[in-house]
Protein backbone atom coordinates (compact mmCIF):
# COMPACT_ATOMS: atom_id res chain seq x y z
CA UNK A 1 0.00 0.00 0.00
CA UNK A 2 2.74 2.48 0.96
CA UNK A 3 4.84 1.47 -2.05
CA UNK A 4 1.89 2.03 -4.37
CA UNK A 5 1.29 5.44 -2.83
CA UNK A 6 4.94 6.42 -3.28
CA UNK A 7 5.01 5.20 -6.88
CA UNK A 8 1.76 7.05 -7.52
CA UNK A 9 3.20 10.28 -6.12
CA UNK A 10 6.36 9.86 -8.20
CA UNK A 11 4.20 9.22 -11.25
CA UNK A 12 2.18 12.39 -10.63
CA UNK A 13 5.36 14.45 -10.24
CA UNK A 14 6.84 13.03 -13.46
CA UNK A 15 3.70 13.77 -15.42
CA UNK A 16 3.57 17.32 -14.01
CA UNK A 17 7.22 17.86 -14.94
CA UNK A 18 6.47 16.53 -18.42
CA UNK A 19 3.82 19.23 -18.84
CA UNK A 20 6.16 21.86 -17.38
CA UNK A 21 9.02 20.99 -19.77
CA UNK A 22 6.61 20.89 -22.70
CA UNK A 23 5.29 24.36 -21.82
CA UNK A 24 8.86 25.67 -21.48
CA UNK A 25 9.74 24.22 -24.89
CA UNK A 26 6.71 25.92 -26.47
CA UNK A 27 7.81 29.29 -25.05
CA UNK A 28 11.28 28.95 -26.62
CA UNK A 29 9.80 29.39 -30.13
CA UNK A 30 11.64 26.87 -32.26
CA UNK A 31 14.91 26.54 -30.33
CA UNK A 32 13.58 24.20 -27.65
CA UNK A 33 17.09 23.31 -26.41
CA UNK A 34 15.98 19.73 -25.71
CA UNK A 35 13.18 20.71 -23.32
CA UNK A 36 10.68 18.82 -25.47
CA UNK A 37 12.91 15.74 -25.25
CA UNK A 38 13.04 16.08 -21.45
CA UNK A 39 9.24 16.39 -21.45
CA UNK A 40 8.99 13.15 -23.42
CA UNK A 41 11.43 11.42 -21.06
CA UNK A 42 9.33 12.41 -18.05
CA UNK A 43 6.16 11.32 -19.85
CA UNK A 44 7.67 7.92 -20.72
CA UNK A 45 8.82 7.30 -17.17
CA UNK A 46 5.51 8.50 -15.75
CA UNK A 47 3.62 6.15 -18.08
CA UNK A 48 5.91 3.30 -17.07
CA UNK A 49 4.95 3.91 -13.44
CA UNK A 50 1.26 4.05 -14.36
CA UNK A 51 1.61 0.65 -16.02
CA UNK A 52 3.46 -0.68 -12.98
CA UNK A 53 0.62 0.45 -10.73
CA UNK A 54 -2.01 -1.04 -13.04
CA UNK A 55 -0.23 -4.36 -13.41
CA UNK A 56 0.51 -4.99 -9.76
CA UNK A 57 3.21 -7.59 -9.15
CA UNK A 58 5.79 -9.00 -11.53
CA UNK A 59 4.23 -10.77 -14.49
CA UNK A 60 4.91 -11.79 -18.06
CA UNK A 61 2.56 -9.75 -20.21
CA UNK A 62 2.55 -7.21 -22.98
CA UNK A 63 2.04 -4.56 -20.30
CA UNK A 64 5.22 -5.61 -18.49
CA UNK A 65 7.23 -5.56 -21.74
CA UNK A 66 5.94 -2.06 -22.50
CA UNK A 67 6.59 -1.02 -18.89
CA UNK A 68 10.23 -2.11 -18.98
CA UNK A 69 10.73 -0.61 -22.43
CA UNK A 70 9.32 2.76 -21.35
CA UNK A 71 11.44 2.67 -18.19
CA UNK A 72 14.61 2.43 -20.26
CA UNK A 73 13.43 4.66 -23.10
CA UNK A 74 13.17 7.58 -20.66
CA UNK A 75 16.94 7.87 -20.03
CA UNK A 76 17.48 7.56 -23.79
CA UNK A 77 15.18 10.58 -24.28
CA UNK A 78 16.99 12.44 -21.48
CA UNK A 79 20.34 11.75 -23.13
CA UNK A 80 19.09 12.93 -26.52
CA UNK A 81 17.64 16.01 -24.82
CA UNK A 82 21.00 16.74 -23.21
CA UNK A 83 22.63 16.50 -26.63
CA UNK A 84 20.11 19.02 -27.95
CA UNK A 85 20.70 21.26 -24.92
CA UNK A 86 24.40 21.47 -25.79
CA UNK A 87 23.77 22.21 -29.46
CA UNK A 88 23.98 18.81 -31.13
CA UNK A 89 21.15 18.23 -33.58
CA UNK A 90 20.23 14.78 -32.29
CA UNK A 91 17.11 13.17 -33.77
CA UNK A 92 14.49 11.91 -31.33
CA UNK A 93 12.13 9.40 -32.86
CA UNK A 94 14.45 7.18 -34.90
CA UNK A 95 16.83 6.23 -32.04
CA UNK A 96 13.99 6.01 -29.53
CA UNK A 97 11.82 3.74 -31.69
CA UNK A 98 14.83 1.62 -32.70
CA UNK A 99 15.75 1.16 -29.04
CA UNK A 100 12.16 0.32 -28.08
CA UNK A 101 11.83 -2.33 -30.79
CA UNK A 102 15.23 -3.86 -30.05
CA UNK A 103 14.68 -3.93 -26.28
CA UNK A 104 11.16 -5.37 -26.57
CA UNK A 105 12.51 -8.14 -28.81
CA UNK A 106 15.39 -8.78 -26.41
CA UNK A 107 12.92 -9.06 -23.51
CA UNK A 108 10.92 -11.68 -25.37
CA UNK A 109 14.03 -13.70 -26.19
CA UNK A 110 15.35 -13.53 -22.63
CA UNK A 111 11.94 -14.40 -21.15
CA UNK A 112 11.54 -17.43 -23.40
CA UNK A 113 15.15 -18.52 -23.02
CA UNK A 114 15.90 -17.93 -19.35
CA UNK A 115 12.68 -16.88 -17.63
CA UNK A 116 11.38 -13.87 -15.71
CA UNK A 117 14.31 -13.55 -13.30
CA UNK A 118 16.67 -13.08 -16.23
CA UNK A 119 14.35 -10.49 -17.78
CA UNK A 120 14.32 -8.46 -14.56
CA UNK A 121 18.09 -8.85 -14.29
CA UNK A 122 18.37 -7.53 -17.84
CA UNK A 123 16.28 -4.48 -16.83
CA UNK A 124 18.53 -3.85 -13.83
CA UNK A 125 21.68 -4.32 -15.90
CA UNK A 126 20.49 -2.03 -18.68
CA UNK A 127 19.47 0.62 -16.12
CA UNK A 128 22.92 0.44 -14.56
CA UNK A 129 24.60 0.72 -17.97
CA UNK A 130 22.48 3.71 -18.99
CA UNK A 131 23.15 5.55 -15.74
CA UNK A 132 26.86 4.70 -15.92
CA UNK A 133 26.82 6.18 -19.42
CA UNK A 134 25.23 9.33 -18.03
CA UNK A 135 27.94 9.62 -15.37
CA UNK A 136 30.65 9.23 -18.03
CA UNK A 137 28.93 11.91 -20.14
CA UNK A 138 28.82 14.31 -17.17
CA UNK A 139 32.48 13.74 -16.29
CA UNK A 140 33.49 14.17 -19.94
CA UNK A 141 31.14 17.12 -20.40
CA UNK A 142 32.45 19.24 -17.53
CA UNK A 143 35.93 18.85 -18.96
CA UNK A 144 35.02 19.71 -22.55
CA UNK A 145 31.74 21.12 -23.88
CA UNK A 146 30.12 22.06 -20.53
CA UNK A 147 33.00 23.72 -18.69
CA UNK A 148 30.74 26.59 -17.66
CA UNK A 149 28.45 24.16 -15.81
CA UNK A 150 31.12 22.62 -13.57
CA UNK A 151 29.62 24.06 -10.37
CA UNK A 152 26.14 22.84 -11.24
CA UNK A 153 27.41 19.36 -12.04
CA UNK A 154 29.34 19.15 -8.75
CA UNK A 155 26.18 20.23 -6.94
CA UNK A 156 24.07 17.62 -8.74
CA UNK A 157 26.56 14.84 -7.96
CA UNK A 158 26.23 15.46 -4.20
Amino acid sequence: MVASLLVGMLCAHLLCFAVMFLLISKRLHGNTMGMDFFALGNLLLGLAYVLQLLEGGPAWSVMSVVNHTLTLAAPIAYGLGAMRFFGYQAPLWRPLVAFAIAYAAAQCLVQWGWGPVARYAMLAGMSALLFFGMVIAVVYGVRTFAKDLYGEMVFLRC
